[in-house]
């Protein structure tokens, strides 16, 4: 009889790898985050001088530990999923923001938002996984998921950057970041929750 159920229990294991691969779905989100704060002051530097691109670094972090812990206060009343969704949406829509402008306090306003939302992407996929798969699964699945996520975006500075010796300017990288930011939120939505409450 034990057996029979730890049979069951490693075939629902297994069948869950495909789904939490991208359950969140951040990788495109973290290869374009990973990308865009590799090459922040490189992007800002031409509109700002150095020294505000180096300040606009300090603010992005400043803003990602403020965002972690509003994460930590409040996220028993979120649906993670979502929440994922909306975090990784707001960076999509700032990095479109600091491609469309070189305004100071605009590209300093872009950074601050795109902060907000930094540290909990990398929060953001246990939390989901902890909700929708049993406890017995969650150290593999993490394991999982940030394997795939790691290798993933260890490509992102180096496609950035490709990207920008092409174009000869930052507005081409930053448009692809926002797409593949846009990208994740819709497959973060349209995945559906696994249930925990499945029968074994």
């Amino acid at each position: 009889m034990h057996e029979r159920t730890a049979l069951l229990i490693l075939a629902r294991e297994q069948a869950a790898v495909a789904p939490v691969a991208a359950a969140p779905d951040v990788k495109q989100a973290l290869t374009a985050q990973v990308g865009f704060l590799v090459h922040q002051i490189a992007a800002l530097q031409p509109a700002m001088g150095r020294p505000l691109a180096a300040f606009s670094v300090a603010a992005l972090t400043i803003m990602a530990i403020i965002g972690r812990f509003g994460l930590g206060a409040f996220a028993s009343r979120f649906d993670m999923r979502r929440f994922a969704a909306w975090s990784v949406a707001s960076q999509a829509v700032a990095l479109l923001a600091l491609a469309a402008t070189s305004n100071t306090a605009a590209l300093l306003a872009g950074c601050v938002v795109f902060g907000l939302s930094a540290g909990n992407l990398l929060t953001l996929p246990a939390l989901v996984i902890q909700r929708e798969f049993e406890a017995a699964s969650f150290a593999m699945l993490v394991g999982l998921s940030w394997a795939i996520s790691q290798f993933t975006y260890a490509f992102g500075p180096g496609l950035l950057g490709a990207l920008r010796d092409a174009t000869g300017d930052y507005t081409a990288p930053l448009v692809l970041c926002a797409a593949l930011d846009f990208a994740a939120a819709i497959l973060i939505l349209l995945r559906p929750a696994a249930r925990r409450d499945a029968a074994i």
